[in-house]
This record gives structure tokens, C-alpha cells and sequence, in this order.
């Protein structure tokens, strides 16, 4: 017969205590569904960068 140094249980036995101790699994009462879809925003028609020359507006105004 096999037994823990430490503890002297016999390890066939631990599985049986730990089972012993866990709670049944709760029974799903209903099926979650599908999250709510949401509308998605498409990309804006103007565009997102301003032209490279307004960069040239305050160059020329100050010369």
C-alpha cells in the first residue's frame, strides 16, 4: 500500500474526497442569444487629410 510522506493519505483516495467536494454544474436555463447588432458607421465621404497647399498659405503670406 502506497502513502503521501507527508500527509499519510493513500493517493488512490485523494480523487475520491476532491470529487466528494465539487458542486454539480448549474443547469442552463434559457440559451443566451446573439448580442445586438449595432449599426456600423461607414467611412465619411470628405476626405480626411487636408490638401498638402494649405501647408504653401502661410509661407506666402509671410514672404
Amino acid at each position: 500500500m502506497r502513502a503521501h510522506a507527508t500527509t499519510r493519505a493513500r493517493p488512490v483516495a485523494r480523487p475520491a474526497l476532491g470529487r466528494a467536494a465539487l458542486l454539480p454544474l448549474p443547469v442552463p436555463t434559457s440559451m443566451p442569444g446573439p448580442a445586438p447588432s449595432t449599426p456600423r458607421r461607414g467611412v465619411p465621404r470628405e476626405r480626411l487629410q487636408h490638401p498638402l497647399s494649405v501647408y504653401d498659405a502661410p509661407l506666402e503670406v509671410a514672404a
